[in-house]
């Protein structure tokens, strides 16, 4: 696919959702009359729920009802703004051509095995991290390195356990999970609980706070479908203990924030730290020399 100089958002529209994500390694999991229908990039899911319309080339989130254009979809595939993927196009770095990485698939069949469970240190997996403006040290001390076998291929990406016995994992290419989907909790000494959406959130945290080490409890959803668990981790927790939630600030994250609202617990939403961006990754990212900000130490 050739493209032209000095597109508009317009014609860059005009460009296939289903190739871009094709050139992503993103397939999808069904084909139907007018529509394909996918696995969301862009959450964690067991059903697919993403669809990009055949005949209008726009896609819809069924899942958290959100939706577009091709332009809207590489805003939050890319953590960019829609200036920078005009840009981006425009200066040929955003390109259909670009490596075509399969994404493994995961599902109930898929023969998975953990080969090794290390120290982080794979380079291309650090460059990663340093890309989304975490820090080495903090990922180091938080998460760790899988190697692992799925359907007698042998992948790595950065994990972290969750209370089923999974593994949620990430890399560059590749967000999801080993073995059943559920929460990530961490025991703590103090009587805070700090509640992240992902891992990354997780990281950028104390990426941000400059904080090396932390007494509170940390709930990870994993997936905001794992809200109603999330509530009942910190239900078995005193009731005289306080809730931090760290969740996206789209409406996904809003539902999942007025869950926790309705405990009987002194909640705090957290979110107002990365005000004016979805979530706290993406601030990082935008924001690498921001200052500490005060009420951080957790």
């Amino acid at each position: 696919m050739e493209k032209n100089k000095s597109l508009t958002c317009a014609e860059i529209n005009k460009y296939s959702i289903i190739e871009y994500l094709k050139n992503k390694g993103i397939d999808p999991a069904e084909k139907l009359r007018n529509r394909f229908r996918y696995y969301s990039p862009i959450r964690n899911e067991n059903t697919p729920s993403f669809d990009v319309s055949l005949e209008k080339n726009v896609w819809i989130d069924r899942g958290t009802g959100e939706g577009g254009t091709l332009v809207d979809l590489c805003t939050r595939l890319e953590n960019l703004s829609v200036s920078e993927v005009v840009k981006k196009f425009n200066n040929d770095s955003f390109s259909f051509h670009q490596l075509n990485i399969a994404k493994p698939k995961i599902d109930k069949t898929s023969s998975f095995k953990i080969l090794s469970k290390e120290l982080l240190k794979e380079k291309r997996l650090c460059d990663y991290l340093e890309e989304r403006a975490i820090k080495l040290p903090v990922a180091k001390r938080m998460v760790n390195e899988y190697h692992y076998s799925l359907n007698s291929r042998n992948y790595f990406g950065i994990g972290i356990d969750n209370v089923k016995g999974g593994v949620e994992l990430r890399n560059k290419y590749f967000k999801g999970t080993l073995g059943p989907k559920a929460i990530s909790y961490f025991k703590g000494n103090n009587n805070k609980i700090l509640v992240f959406e992902g891992f990354i959130d997780l990281l950028s945290h104390f990426s941000y706070s400059k904080k090396e080490q932390t007494s509170s409890h940390i709930i990870i959803l994993n997936s905001t479908n794992n809200t109603l668990a999330a509530k009942e981790q910190v239900l078995q927790l005193p009731k005289n203990m306080e809730v931090f939630l760290f969740l996206d600030r789209d409406e996904a994250g809003k539902r999942s924030g007025q869950v926790f609202q309705n405990l009987d617990r002194k909640i705090f939403d957290m979110s107002y730290i990365y005000k004016g961006y979805n979530d706290y990754n993406v601030m990082l990212m935008n924001k690498p020399n921001i200052k500490k900000s005060k009420g951080m130490s957790m």
